[in-house]
Order: structure tokens, then sequence, then C-alpha cells
């Protein structure tokens, strides 16, 4: 079990012991951004993915790897709100008031911005959840404009809102914080 820690970086827990990883000397060394963790993730190749507010790390055998906007490894922003790794390897991030960064299986980056005229794009600036359907599609969580499925088919966003119109599907609220999915899809 690995823990996020607002400071003090990340700790992972076993039945033995509770071990600190990435806390303020990992941040003098230079290896990871900040020890201001805001979430883990591990992936399904057991790589830890680590979002601070001045950008997301890598850890894996030992290794670590940068992203932020003043890496190599860039992203649109530096803060972090949401990680997700899907079935086919690839990293979603979402980083506040900047849409979504999606960095493929094969290591490069598409930036998806938040454009509230275009109804087959990012559907809020601020992703805050994010999770894959049965059926391989990823859902987004917002901050304040619902939910939203993106389509590896068809290569766009549909929206799911409080008040949709003409749709099937409504939200209670279009603040979603997080969500899971559950054996049935």
């Amino acid at each position: 079990i690995w823990t996020a820690n607002y400071f003090g970086g990340v700790n992972k827990y076993s039945a033995e012991k509770i071990v600190n990883y990435f806390a303020s000397d990992y941040v003098d060394e230079g290896l990871i951004p900040m020890d201001n963790v805001l979430k883990v993730f591990v992936d399904k190749d057991t790589a830890v993915w680590i979002a601070t507010n001045e950008g997301v790390s890598k850890y894996k055998n030992g290794d670590i790897s940068n992203y932020g906007d003043g890496f190599e490894n860039y992203l649109t922003s530096n803060r972090i709100d949401a990680i997700y790794g899907d079935r086919k390897g690839n990293m979603w991030f979402g980083p506040i008031n900047d849409g979504l960064n999606l960095l493929a299986a094969d290591g490069t980056f598409t930036h998806f911005s938040y454009d509230r005229n275009n109804p087959s794009g990012v559907h809020d600036p601020s992703i805050t959840c994010m999770v894959e359907d049965l059926s391989g599609d990823i859902l987004f969580g917002g901050r304040k404009n619902g939910l939203s499925k993106y389509s590896y088919e068809t290569g766009k966003f549909e929206t799911f809102q409080e008040s949709n119109i003409n749709k099937e599907i409504t939200l209670a609220d279009n603040r979603v914080n997080d969500m899971e999915i559950d054996s049935k899809g």
C-alpha cells in the first residue's frame, strides 16, 4: 500500500513496517520535484507515479523519471490532481485548470485542452478523477462540468452533465469528486 502525504513524500506500508520514500532528502538531491504529494498511482507494470505541486515523478526499479513543464518530458501544468493508467499502458494526467495530458505507452505526449465551445473535447478545465470502463473507454470526472467519456475508437469526448438535454444519462451534480467501476462496469 502506497500513501501520498501532504508533506513528507510517499510511504509504502506492508504488514511488517512502513517505509518513507521521497521525503525532503529526495527533494534536496533533485530526485523528485517536492515532498508535497497529491496523488500516487501504481501502474500495471508496478511503476509508482507520484504527483506533486511541482510535477510528476515515476519510480520503477530504483530509477526516477520526472515530468512537468520544467522537464524534458513535459506536462502542460505541474500541479496534477488526477492520475490514471489504462489497460493499454497509457498514463493520463489531470492538471489543475489545464485539461488533460496523455502519455502514450510509446512515450509520446498528447495534450487535450479545455474548450467550452467544443462539444467533442475535454469537458472541464480541472479533472478530478479517472477510470476505465469495461469497453476500454476512459471516464473523467470534473471539478465543475460533470463527467466525460473518451473513446479511443473515435478520438472524441462525450459529456454528461446535470442538465443534459435529449440524453438518457444525467448527473445529480456537475462536481465529480471520485468514481470507481464495479464488477458490472
